[in-house]
């Protein structure tokens, strides 16, 4: 399941700090602008921003 975010760049970034690791980069795909991390407690959070349209 995917949580959508207005920047996940930018959620991202703030993840990585607080000790998250890339499972797959925040990219732009044709669903949206999408990735996935894991938190430090081995949660994997799908971060996106739907596609316009």
């Amino acid at each position: 399941m995917a949580m959508e975010v207005f920047d996940p760049d930018a959620t991202a970034a703030a993840m990585l700090e607080r000790g998250a690791a890339v499972i797959h980069p925040i990219a732009d795909h044709p669903y949206g602008r999408a990735g996935r991390l894991v938190d430090p407690y081995g949660h994997q959070w799908m971060l996106l921003r739907p596609a316009d349209g």
